[in-house]
């Protein structure tokens, strides 16, 4: 409601029971659109509710991020051969279903916030992670927090690396 579009619908999909396997039998798919070279798909391919099984399922194409190398590509594949996504999708499943939901009410409300410094590298492009809620949501519990914006889609490490590298060493 706050950005104006649904931004987290791809959660669903990532916690459907089949995530995973759909994800397996469509992977170049997948890998497209997660990296997309243009960020901009997100918005119509991952954020609303079942976009995102769509575009995977239709085996849809698009180019990636050119600064992931096939040496990289490589690299991931085969991790992902062997162990698949049904641990890392276990994040969105136990957060839909309310898993977490009783031990999140023993933390006590005076330990969310940090009072150490806080780096946040928010990027401009990014549909889903919005760089100006990102930062209102980090200041409400980091209140010193330094806020680097980026010319990236969604991720930093891969498309503006040195920018990132120059920036952190610039805050530490």
């Amino acid at each position: 409601e706050l950005i104006g579009y649904e931004n987290f619908g791809y959660w669903e999909f990532f916690s459907a029971p089949d995530g995973p396997d759909v994800i397996k039998n469509h992977i170049e798919s997948y890998n497209d659109l997660f990296y997309a070279q243009d960020g901009r798909l997100w918005r119509f391919n991952m954020c609303p509710e079942g976009s995102m099984r769509i575009f995977v399922e239709s085996d849809s194409r698009t180019p990636r991020l050119p600064s992931i190398t096939k040496d990289q590509w490589k690299y991931r594949n085969q991790v992902f051969a062997k162990f698949g996504l049904d641990g890392p999708l276990n994040y969105y499943r136990v957060n839909l279903n309310g898993e977490t939901t009783e031990d999140d009410k023993k933390i006590p409300l005076d330990k969310y916030t940090i009072n150490k410094p806080v780096f946040l590298g928010s990027a401009q492009g990014d549909v889903i992670c919005v760089d100006w809620a990102h930062e209102a949501q980090t200041r409400k519990f980091c209140p010193d927090t330094t806020v680097v914006n980026f010319n990236a889609t969604h991720w930093l490490a891969a498309e503006v690396a040195q920018d990132v590298n120059a920036a952190l060493e610039k805050w530490i």
